[in-house]
């Protein structure tokens, strides 16, 4: 019985709530509002264009170990960036849930920048799918990301998640088809504000707005607030050296608050001392 219930929650979170169980805890503590703020090799999932601007190549873990309290959401990903001359490439590795019912995907990001203000992202993207005793199932679908800064200081960005309305199965809508369009805006150098607006199919829009502020050079704070559901967030990102660690926290409206952790690390700058 414990493990049915736990099967149904964990199924109607995932389907409701899809974006909480994305990766990064700088995206998750700025409320996932950052499509057009991408700030590491983790732009993979939020806006494939952003991987241009990343001046570094560098190697992302994340990890998720009880949302809401369930230990059996758990979720992680990796993640990294190189580029090619021709093209900014990204690899992600992205695994949630347990034993009776676990996601794990596998996305390629190829990002190129058409002109000096203007970024193109494609990301093609496999999910495999296990349900114990219920068996496996195979999903290739389609990411597109667009980036561009408008004037000075201010960026927009617009992805399309699940390109091609791809699903599990001959029922529609298993895997989420899912708009995200939002501006960044960064009014003194320690400052930036962000904001998006969010559109699943068949789901009301969710508003997200983000702050990052910096008051010290190794040391990043974060808030952030979204709508449906309503949900809060902060979190700390402390940089040194080549290695960056972030923390977030995020409450849910019906759910115990959830702590994310992540560690970034350049490889290119590592390398050359």
């Amino acid at each position: 019985m414990r493990a049915k219930t736990l099967f149904i929650l964990i199924f109607i979170i995932s389907q409701y709530n899809f974006s909480q169980v994305k990766p990064s805890a700088r995206e998750i503590s700025l409320a996932n509002s950052t499509v057009a703020t991408p700030d590491n090799s983790n732009a993979i999932f939020y806006n494939s264009a952003g991987i241009s601007l990343l001046k570094n190549s560098e190697i992302s873990f994340f990890y998720s170990p009880s949302p809401f309290g369930i230990r059996e959401m758990a979720n992680g990903n990796f993640s990294t960036n190189y580029d090619f001359g021709y093209s900014q490439v990204g690899f992600g590795i992205s695994t949630y849930g347990y034993d009776l019912y676990r996601e794990n995907s596998f996305s390629i990001s190829i990002s190129k920048e058409i002109s000096e203000d203007i970024f193109l992202g494609i990301s093609p993207e496999i999910r495999f799918l296990n349900i114990k005793n219920y068996g496996n199932s195979i999903v290739f679908l389609l990411n597109f990301g667009f980036l561009a800064n408008i004037v000075k200081n201010l960026s927009f960005g617009f992805n399309f998640e699940n390109l091609t309305n791809s699903s599990y199965t001959n029922t529609e809508n298993q895997v989420p088809v899912i708009y995200n369009l939002g501006f960044a805006y960064k009014p003194f150098e320690d400052i930036f504000f962000s904001t998006a607006i969010e559109k699943e199919f068949d789901f009301p829009i969710s508003a997200r707005f983000g702050v990052d502020y910096s008051p010290l050079s190794f040391l990043n704070l974060r808030c952030g607030a979204k709508t449906q559901p309503n949900s809060y967030s902060a979190g700390i990102g402390i940089n040194y050296s080549h290695i960056r660690l972030d923390y977030a926290i995020f409450t849910n409206q019906y759910l115990s608050e959830t702590h994310q952790f992540a560690i970034s690390i350049e490889i290119e700058n590592l390398l050359k001392q």
